[in-house]
């Protein structure tokens, strides 16, 4: 059974190469999911213009995961996609350790995984996906 994934893509809207577009972002995405037996039922998309103040974009859509317990794992492009301030960060690794889900950065294969250490804390620990 493939696990469920939400997609989140944060992208410029003036981007001059194409593998830095929204399409080219997305195609790996799907490639990435495909190849990783994941599923997308959820797509984020921010579009930004260069020098954008912050968005609430990440929180929109950690909030939106919270809301959905089949989601276990999240694609993003990279840490640096989708963070854009230290805020950014503590929110996503809130979600991430909250609700168990896997971080899965498609563009380099790494992955995430929240796991529980003797009494019950919350941790980390890194995974290089094959």
């Amino acid at each position: 059974m493939q696990k469920r994934s939400s997609l989140f893509i944060r992208t410029p809207r003036d981007v001059q190469d194409p593998r830095f577009s929204l399409s080219g972002a997305e195609a790996m995405a799907r490639d990435y999911a495909e190849r990783s037996g994941l599923e997308i039922v959820e797509t984020w998309i921010v579009e930004e213009d260069p020098g954008a103040p912050d968005s609430e974009a990440l929180y929109e859509f950690a909030e939106g995961i919270k809301k959905d317990p089949s989601i276990t794992v999240v694609l993003v492009e990279s840490l640096d996609d989708a963070i854009r301030n230290p805020q950014d960060l503590a929110e996503l690794a809130l979600v991430v350790l909250e609700c168990g889900l896997e971080l899965h950065f498609y563009a380099t294969g790494c992955s995430l995984l929240p796991s529980l250490e003797e009494g019950g804390n919350s941790a980390a620990r890194w995974r290089i996906a094959s």
